[in-house]
């Protein structure tokens, strides 16, 4: 990482609009001959961004692979405020093409998947929103659909069919006395799902589904919940600057253990940006992320006590995560990242011919990620 910095070298000075150049302008595409200026003026902001990544797990997970995928994400932002007069009121939209194949579901076998962008190959609306702001923008109220990674940051089993509302309360504080930027900021939130969702241990007699005698059928709820929070703060701003320092994160979420392969996951980290001279917009992280399986668990060990076999136990997931993000250019960056993932799966079996009480092995992973904003 100290080495990626170094090659990458200094920024260069400030440039007038005239002087920009391919490696200045603030996107790929530029101001599209003013129009981009235009619409943003007016209160309506499009943009298009490509990831794509490399990743390779050289040791670990049930097999060695070494994977690309990518995502182009289109996002529309209406500021209603600038549109149509109505002060604190947005609509945002994003919709997404996910190409390639994902490491965790190809070869580690990890719940906590190892990239944002891993999913089957589809074309998605991931958000659609309408957001209002009090207070002078320091709480806000959001309505729609809303991603769950956006917010939450839980990866809670979601069932079949059904409505899923999601109502999130934000408040903002430490601002910025340079840029006037709320600097921290809470979330807590909550969602509600009228779908039909299966027990993850009894059927519907009551019984256990490792119970011989069991129907085979599981139990079926007929809603799901789940609540979570979100903490960003700033721990300390290097003097004379707007977001320059050391800044931590925490995210929880809850969910009922009955019907949730995971009901309890929290991750928390520490970011530092501008921490090598010259390399101002640079951020060095460091992350770790822990989930609980629910009930699941307990599945797991009534087929030891109805079967007399051994197999694993079903019990968390956790993760370290080491990253450096690097602008190459205003619309191009570069992030490698190193990752340790323990008990994948949670803890599960590898597939045959292993024995049914080998876990999968704990897994390094190693990827860099390119980011273009066109």
């Amino acid at each position: 990482m100290i080495i990626l910095g170094a090659l990458l070298g200094p920024a260069g000075g400030p440039v007038t609009a005239q002087e920009k150049g391919l490696f200045e302008q603030e996107k790929l595409t530029g101001d599209w001959g003013g129009i981009r200026k235009t619409l943003q003026d007016a209160g309506i902001d499009l943009e298009v961004n490509d990831t794509s990544e490399m990743l390779s797990n050289p040791v670990g997970g049930i097999k060695q692979a070494t994977i690309y995928q990518g995502l182009v994400a289109n996002t529309l932002t209406i500021d209603l405020e600038k549109l149509v007069n109505w002060p604190g009121a947005s609509v945002y939209a994003e919709g997404y093409q996910i190409s390639g194949r994902g490491l965790s579901r190809n070869a580690i076998g990890n719940l906590l998947a190892v990239s944002t962008i891993e999913a089957l190959p589809s074309t998605r609306l991931l958000d659609l929103w309408f957001q209002q702001e009090f207070l002078e923008r320091k709480v806000s109220f959001r309505v729609g659909q809303i991603a769950f990674d956006n917010s939450s940051g839980t990866n809670f089993l979601i069932g079949v069919g059904g409505f899923m509302p999601l109502v999130e309360f934000a408040y903002s504080f430490d601002e910025e006395p340079i840029s006037s930027l709320q600097l921290s900021d809470v979330k807590l939130g909550a969602w509600y799902h009228t779908g039909e969702f299966p027990d993850l241990r009894r059927d519907s007699s009551g019984r256990s589904l490792a119970d011989p005698a069991s129907n085979g059928i599981p139990a079926m709820h007929g809603s799901n919940s789940g609540a979570y929070l979100v903490l960003d703060k700033m721990l300390w701003r290097r003097p004379d600057t707007a977001t320059q320092g050391l800044a931590a994160f925490l995210r929880l979420g809850y969910a009922p253990p009955d019907r949730n392969l995971f009901s309890f996951e929290v991750d928390t980290g520490l970011t530092f940006k501008g921490l090598f001279p010259n390399r101002e917009l640079d951020v060095l992280g460091a992350a770790a992320a822990y989930g609980r399986i629910g009930y699941a668990r307990r599945l797991d060990r009534d087929e030891i006590l109805f079967t007399g076999t051994g197999r694993t136990i079903r019990d968390y997931e956790a993760v370290l995560e080491l990253t450096y993000q690097a602008p190459i250019a205003p619309w191009w960056t570069l992030q490698p990242d190193l990752q340790m993932i323990f008990h994948p799966g949670a803890h599960i079996a590898l597939p045959p011919p292993a024995p049914a009480t080998r876990a999968i092995p704990n897994a390094l992973v190693l990827g860099l990620r390119s980011t273009i904003t066109f």
